[in-house]
Formats: C-alpha cells, structure tokens, sequence
C-alpha cells in the first residue's frame, strides 16, 4: 500500500516542527497462517448468548425470576400448575379407564368363546319329527352334525341340505336349542304312482322323484303300497315298508330303469295318478300316454282318454259317473275329453 502524502500547511503559516515518530515496520504481504479455533457447541453458545427476561405485561401473574441463576426463567402461578397436572391427571385416569373395559370386554368375549368349546354347551340330543331318526342321524352326521359336536358351530343350513338331498325327504328344517339339542322337522316325500322298473317297482312321488325301489313286482293290477317314512327299507335303503295299505299306488308308464333319487319327467301322469278319486282307484289298471295324451287304461280293458290335465277334476267326476253306470266289459273307449259331453264307444264283440 503507498502512504498517504504529507499534509503541508499553506505558504507564510510558520508551524512548529513536530516530533518524530518512529516508523513502524512494514506488515508481511502474506500473513502467517492461522490455526482453525473450533466452534463453540451449542451449549456454549448458549451461555455465551445473554438472556433476555421476556417483556412483563400490566397486570400479567407471570413474573421474572430475581435469582440471578434463573434469569429468563418464568414462575408460574402455583393455580395454574396445580390445574395443570389435574388435567393431566384426569386424562391419565380416562385412559386407564379404557384400558379397562377394553380388557374386560375382550376378557368377556375370550370367557364366552372358551365355554362353547366345552362339554357344557356341545350336541347332547338330535330330536328328529317326521323321519326315523336313525336314517336322519346318518345323513345328518355326513354334514358334522353329530353328539358331542360345539352347538355353536353346527352349520344348520348345511344339515337342511344333507337331508333333502335324500330322496325321501320333501322338505326338512333344523333349529337349534341351547343348551344341547338340535330339533330335526322333515317332511316325508310321499309317492304318488309306481313304475314297473326291471325286478321290482318304483314309487314316484308327485314331482317326479323316485323315493324308493322295491321288489315286489306290479304286473297287470293296481297294488296297495305304502311308505312309512318311520321305518327303514331293506330293499332299498331308504325308510319304507311294502304292503296292505288304504293307500293305492296306479301304475304309471315310465323308463325301464330307475333308482332312487332319479326324477322322471311324465309330471301329467303323475298329476293324474294323485289326483284319481277312491271310487276310480279300482277299476284303473294303468295310467299312460296316448295319442300324446293321458289315458285311463280300466282293469277290464276299456281306456278312458282324458286329453290335457286341464279341468281334471270334471273329467274324472265324468268318468266315474259313466263307468259306474254301463257295462265295462263291453267298453272299448270312454272319451271325457269334453267332459260335459262324454262319448261312449262299446267293444265290437259285444
């Protein structure tokens, strides 16, 4: 750096000579190097930086500290705090509440669940209404429905659908009993017609389900037959008994090959076989398909064409009112198609 010219003072001002100072030596152009002081840390800073007592408003509790140790620090009212640590207090406590009826509720569940699992709440009694129960039980524990079982885990629609899938069964419905029972209603499906089928005779219900299989034969007459959903078949291995019964069972043409739970689709013959009068019952030997029609086929060798099964109920009054009054052996054909005008037609030998 150059140094500053000396300052001279105007012409004709005498000033007095000034003391020499003695010059100073002349700095290095590169100063040494300096060694790197370390920061200070954050607690350093903190006490290196002053502290500031925060303003005081008028009428404020709120006072600073007179320790000189504390300067900074704000006293709280002892009011406040106290209420403070209430709050907090309270809170803790309401948790501590929830806490406890969370455990006691999930204790309470954990309770109810375990005592399902144990003898006092399982299957005890299966009461069965309307079937043999021994048949019911069977099918019944196919599904887990068995003595012994949790009641609480007994699927009952599964148990519904076990039982009605037995050919036997037109409808079943189960409930449940605490504290160990399961009540079992089944609606026997009652056959309606028999089909000659090869050695023995199918009892068809009015749906068209097989319901069993027996092997007493029908030949050339109607036959009395009736199943008694209350004892097993040996035959066929569903509940029912062949013999003397009010009920009568007509023949009905159908395949040549059934087995039980099969389902024959002649449902017009079948209409017609349910609903034939007791008076009528007699003097029918078979019900079959003529013409594509239904027909009466009569012990002594007459047919009675009954056309549609549309106003069955008249047709078959008809019948009756006819066949009661004219000689059958000497009947060919009885047509009660029109059942308000019937037509006679008499046998060529007679």
């Amino acid at each position: 750096m150059r140094a500053a010219p000396p300052i001279r003072p105007p012409a004709g001002i005498l000033t007095a000579a000034a003391p020499e100072r003695p010059a100073r030596p002349a700095r290095p152009l590169v100063a040494a190097a300096r060694r790197p002081q370390p920061r200070p840390g954050p607690d350093a800073r903190a006490r290196q930086r002053p502290l500031s007592p925060p303003p005081v408003r008028p009428g404020s509790r709120h006072v600073p500290a007179r320790d000189p140790g504390l300067e900074g620090v704000i006293r709280v009212d002892p009011r406040i705090s106290a209420r403070r640590i209430a709050v907090l207090r309270e809170e803790g406590q309401r948790r501590l509440r929830r806490l406890l009826w969370l455990g006691g509720a999930i204790g309470a569940v954990a309770l109810v669940l375990g005592s399902t699992r144990t003898p006092l709440l399982d299957l005890d009694h299966v009461v069965v209404t309307g079937a043999d129960e021994a048949a019911a039980a069977e099918a019944l524990a196919s599904v887990g429905i068995r003595p012994g079982a949790p009641l609480v885990d007994i699927d009952l629609a599964a148990g519904e659908r076990a039982l009605e899938a037995l050919p036997w069964v037109a409808r079943a419905e189960l409930q449940r009993s605490w504290p160990g029972t399961v009540e079992v209603a089944v609606q026997p499906r009652q056959p309606v017609a028999a089909v000659a089928v090869a050695g023995g005779t199918a009892l068809v219900a009015a749906d068209g389900v097989v319901v069993a299989v027996v092997s007493d034969a029908i030949v050339d007459v109607a036959v009395d037959v009736a199943v008694d959903a209350s004892e097993p078949s040996r035959d066929a291995g569903q509940p029912g008994s062949v013999g003397a019964s009010p009920t009568s069972l007509v023949p009905v043409d159908g395949p040549a090959a059934l087995a039980p739970g099969d389902r024959i689709d002649t449902i017009e013959l079948l209409t017609v076989a349910e609903a034939l009068p007791d008076a009528l019952r007699p003097m029918v030997a078979a019900v079959g398909a003529g013409d594509g029609a239904a027909e009466l086929r009569l012990v002594d060798g007459g047919v009675v064409r009954l056309g549609a099964a549309d106003q069955l109920d008249a047709k078959l009054l008809a019948a009756v009112t006819v066949l009661t009054q004219v000689d059958r052996a000497c009947l060919a054909v009885l047509d009660v198609r029109v059942p308000s005008v019937p037509t006679v037609t008499r046998a060529s030998s007679c």
